[in-house]
């Protein structure tokens, strides 16, 4: 009952959020597959039907293959889009429930539960899964749940599907291999001299086979082409640990912020009650995560000497849990922070969950014995985790989205349609692949960003935007310049296309919710010659 609890207090969560952020980018980049071209090594063939393995070459189409099924009966929006993540988030806090209450006791499994379900990063990264990361966690918790109840083939399955799901599992999938071998020795050296071993292995190849096929097909081209070690910023990446743990990490980011422009009355009740207790009691936009894993910490030289100790059984027994845990996350962290371009982020620093709350409560369950201590402490964690989700929740309907993440987007997909085009051309990153999942790929857009981004662009860049301008039926659509990921190529389009002596007829502005102004669709007409002259 308890887990399923705390399964549906996330989804209802979950629930609140979905409304309010523009689909961003990258989180539809799993539909690429339905809509565009494949090549042929991201692709196999049946029956002579090409179907989709691979959406990048690190980032499989495991989540297109699940939602394809589900589009056909209901239209791309933010709900169809966003909703299954969050139930599959829902999901991996009953399995989490599961699996800690077979390591620890119930009480452990409730409190692990509860403390998952009101994480503010794993809620608003599953959420809106730009990472994507809800799959990850849910295959990984799938994973260790199956390998607790000693059915390891299907652990391996789990884990081949994970590798699949996004190669940059491979962190996760050594700080598994490494916690193995370090605390389960024995069993790991026993396992692997049985027929169950081969059964695990062919199994794991089976769930990462679009993987091992796709590399085969381009030599290990996955891990050419992104494995790169880089440890210059490894400073900053411990910040975004600090600020994945405390829930901090995405205000600003995909949040509004209380210093925009036009802030807006919250429509909904949820929203208007928790803006109230904001004004109230103040800004809350950090939980207590950082401290509950020190404090968890600092515990650990008392279960270390356990053995030595007058302790009960349950106590003895969440030794090698406890450093499962530490081994995994000092693993998987290290080789994220050592990969190019990863670990900066909230969205890959989450993947190292559930590890960091099943530490916590595991640790604290065992050295705080008596419920009377144990339950208030966790109390306090939840509040606490609780107020962080109010003030994402109270910034979103009073001050929106921010970037990629503008809800203008859902105007522009309303208006669009209506204006005559042969192409439609984008100007910015972060625009294409929302229109293409929202219109499933009935739009005429055309990615015309590349030639304009060079801050001096080069003759072949010329030639590609004077092409561009040259299809009179065409129309640009472009970012306000405070909304600009690529900034400046609004201003370097006008440019070249007013040295071609083409004029600029602004058709529509679209604002967002807040009465921003986030995007604008433009027309070029080049001056007729014969109208050139003395009058």
């Amino acid at each position: 009952m308890w887990g399923v609890a705390a399964c549906m207090l996330f989804i209802l969560l979950g629930c609140l959020l979905i409304p309010y952020a523009g689909i961003q980018n990258d989180e539809a980049l799993f539909s690429l597959p339905m809509f565009g071209s494949l090549p042929a090594e991201g692709s196999i063939s049946i029956f002579k039907r090409h179907l989709p393995t691979m959406v990048m070459s690190y980032v499989g189409a495991l989540k297109t293959w699940l939602y394809a099924p589900l589009f056909a009966i209901w239209q791309p929006s933010p709900w169809s889009i966003r909703l299954p993540m969050v139930i599959a988030g829902g999901l991996t806090i009953w399995l989490f429930f599961l699996l800690l209450n077979r390591l620890a006791g119930s009480r452990a499994a409730i409190a692990g539960a509860f403390l998952l379900a009101t994480e503010p990063s794993y809620l608003v990264t599953t959420t809106f899964d730009w990472g994507p990361t809800t799959l990850q966690i849910l295959l990984l918790t799938s994973a260790l749940f199956a390998a607790a109840t000693k059915r390891y083939r299907l652990a391996a399955l789990f884990l081949g599907l994970a590798m699949w799901n996004k190669a940059i599992f491979a962190w996760a999938l050594a700080g598994l291999g490494a916690a193995t071998l370090i605390v389960y020795p024995k069993e790991l050296w026993r396992g692997l001299r049985t027929r169950e071993a081969l059964g695990a292995l062919a199994l794991f190849a089976v769930g990462a086979f679009p993987l091992i096929n796709y590399n085969m097909r381009k030599p290990m081209n996955t891990f050419r082409g992104n494995a790169k070690v880089a440890i210059a910023n490894i400073g900053t990446k411990v910040h975004h640990v600090e600020l994945a743990a405390n829930g901090s990490g995405l205000f600003g980011y995909i949040t509004g912020e209380e210093w925009m422009d036009n802030p807006k009355t919250a429509e909904c009740a949820v929203a208007r009650w928790g803006g109230a207790l904001r004004d109230r009691i103040g800004e809350h936009r950090k939980t207590l995560g950082v401290y509950a894993f020190f404090l968890a910490l600092a515990l650990v030289p008392i279960w270390w000497r356990a053995r030595r100790l007058d302790v009960t059984a349950e106590f003895e027994s969440t030794r090698r849990p406890l450093l499962f845990s530490l081994v995994f996350l000092g693993v998987a962290w290290l080789l994220m922070a050592m990969t190019q371009d990863a670990g900066g982020a909230t969205h890959h620093t989450i993947l190292l969950w559930p590890f960091p709350v099943l530490f916590v409560v595991v640790a604290f369950s065992a050295a705080l014995r008596p419920n009377w201590l144990f339950a208030p402490v966790i109390a306090v964690l939840l509040i606490a985790n609780l107020l962080v989700i109010n003030q994402y929740n109270v910034q979103f309907a009073r001050n929106g989205t921010t970037g990629v993440w503008s809800d203008a987007i859902f105007g522009l997909s309303k208006d669009l349609p209506g204006i005559p085009a042969s192409h439609i051309y984008v100007t910015d990153w972060g625009v294409v692949n929302s229109l293409a999942l929202l219109h499933q790929a009935k739009l005429p857009l055309v990615v015309a960003s590349d030639p304009l981004v060079p801050e001096a662009p080069s003759d072949a860049d010329r030639q590609s935007v004077l092409r561009m301008l040259a299809d009179t039926d065409g129309v640009f659509v472009s970012h306000t310049p405070a909304y600009e990921e690529f900034k400046g190529n609004a201003k370097r389009l006008d440019a070249i296309a007013s040295a071609a002596g083409y004029s600029r007829e602004l058709l529509l502005t679209v604002p967002d919710a807040n009465g921003r102004q986030v995007f604008e669709v433009t027309r070029f007409h080049k001056a007729d010659p014969r109208s050139a002259g003395p009058h």
